[in-house]
């Protein structure tokens, strides 16, 4: 039996999906997985990847609060110094909410022990 994630059952610092997932016939794309991710973890950041890279597309993920899309063109490199920004983002502070708001964290809910470690 499944059980749904909760805030503590997951360690991560950052997650990385594709957008579309059509082998997986759970019936959800990758921005739905991630809106998903982001209801129990909402510093969480995502990148999401796709063949098809339009700006509508990106706009979309954005205001659900993933934080990155990259096409299929990207490189390696590239690839790892968008997490790396993100991961710095984070462990400094400046990182955006699922809303798009920087986020520090509340003392009366979570005293930030829900806030992954980051990996250097």
């Amino acid at each position: 039996m499944n059980k749904a994630p909760t805030r503590r059952s997951i360690n991560a610092a950052l997650a990385l999906g594709a957008l579309a997932l059509p082998r997986l016939g759970i019936g959800l794309n990758g921005l739905q997985i991630g809106e998903k991710i982001l209801s129990v973890y909402p510093r969480l950041p995502i990148v999401l990847h796709t063949i098809h890279l339009f700006p509508a597309m990106t706009d979309e993920a954005r205001k659900a609060g993933i934080r990155e899309v990259v096409g299929k063109e990207v490189t390696a490199e590239r690839l790892l110094d968008v997490i790396e920004t993100l991961l710095k983002q984070n462990r400094s502070g400046t990182a955006k909410t699922s809303r798009g708001r920087a986020e520090k964290p509340d003392a009366d809910t979570d005293n930030g022990k829900d806030t992954p470690p980051v990996l250097n």
